[in-house]
């Protein structure tokens, strides 16, 4: 469902799937893959709190937080959840979390992608790794990032992002004019995020003229110069919903996930493993350890993204070979730290009972 509060907002605030009641998970994005997962493997409803006008301008942003307070509080109160998975960064929802866990005797779960303690204000806030400390588990998603906080008192554990399970709709032909049963095109799935060498890629897309791009986010977060200056191959699909951006990732012939960041699992690389997709992927020392059976690796440079490019578009057949030899690996990987985690999850609602 979708609830809608006054014509002041437009709030995307979505429960997927009804599962156990007392058990929500509250992320301020408008669609995250890690949700998807770890609802499906924890048994949990979801709450997207997120506003299309926050897209439409930087200043937006900070305007929505306040907002986003707001719904997370009524959310919380309105479901009476007794286990909270939060979503982090940012870290503002954890004030409300500490005052409704310490009224309602429930416990909060932090999921924290790396920016909360990388690049950024957000760990640096008053009392925010206080109350990390106070979490009843803090999820950190790779080796580096654990590496980074074991000294910080945190009860963290490592769950990486589980390889999603996606449900291709072969029904759906075009995707922003693009035939993808027909046309050979490489899939960006990605956020234009400060860590992403957004002009090294546009630069790289000009030197494979013939190569057809396609990029899946909300187009207002490009500056306007940007928008005016972007490649004649690039074709901007704007914000999808799950099913068709998955279609239109599954008939890829390649995916590329960039970041600058190191310590950075991008959710995207989860997703090619998935779809048995070739993954042209940022050469940093976390991506080197996980995607290094099956990743074409490349620099944030626009010459290395184009060879990368090419090798992938060249070299098919043995790429999605590798691909699905790795998917096979990452999931064991990944079933044991979901198992470790499910149990830690159990003793915790145990304890609450």
């Amino acid at each position: 469902m979708t609830i809608s509060n006054t014509g002041l907002v437009d709030p995307i605030e979505k429960k997927l799937v009804k599962k156990k009641k007392d058990r929500i998970m509250i992320a301020w994005v408008a669609y995250q893959r890690r949700v998807e997962s770890l609802s499906r493997y924890c048994d949990l409803n979801v709450y997207y709190i997120h506003y299309k006008w926050e897209e439409k301008s930087k200043l937006y942003k900070p305007i929505s937080y306040i907002f986003k307070m707001v719904q997370t509080a009524f959310t919380l109160f309105r479901t009476n959840a007794k286990i909270v998975f939060i979503q982090l960064p940012p870290t503002f929802p954890l004030y409300i979390l500490a005052f409704y866990c310490w009224l309602k005797k429930a416990i909060y779960i932090s999921d924290c992608h790396n920016t909360t303690f990388y690049d950024g204000p957000w760990i640096k806030f008053p009392f925010a790794k206080k109350m990390l400390r106070n979490s009843a588990v803090v999820l950190v998603h790779n080796e580096d990032i654990e590496e980074k906080v074991k000294d910080w008192g945190f009860p963290h554990m490592l769950l990486r992002d589980p390889i999603p399970q996606m449900s291709v709709n072969e029904n759906i032909q075009t995707v922003g004019g693009i035939k993808i049963k027909q046309d050979k095109y490489v899939i960006f799935p990605g956020s234009f995020g400060t860590d992403e060498p957004l002009e090294e890629l546009f630069d790289a897309m000009r030197l494979c003229p013939e190569v057809l791009f396609a990029c899946t986010w909300f187009s207002e977060k490009l500056s306007k110069e940007q928008q005016k200056t972007l490649p004649a191959n690039l074709r901007l699909t704007g914000f999808l919903d799950e099913q068709t951006f998955t279609a239109l990732y599954a008939n890829a012939a390649a995916a590329i996930v960039l970041t600058t960041r190191e310590g950075t699992q991008p959710s995207g690389a989860a997703e090619a493993v998935s779809l048995c997709v070739p993954l042209i992927i940022s050469d940093i020392a976390t991506t080197r350890r996980l995607y290094s059976e099956a990743g074409v690796f490349v620099k944030s440079t626009s010459n290395s993204i184009a060879e990368g490019v090419n090798y992938a578009l060249s070299n098919q057949d043995k790429l999605r070979m590798q691909v699905r030899r790795l998917k096979e690996k990452l999931g064991s990987e990944n079933n044991d730290q979901l198992t470790r985690f499910q149990e830690r999850l159990e003793q915790l609602e145990d304890n609450l009972n």
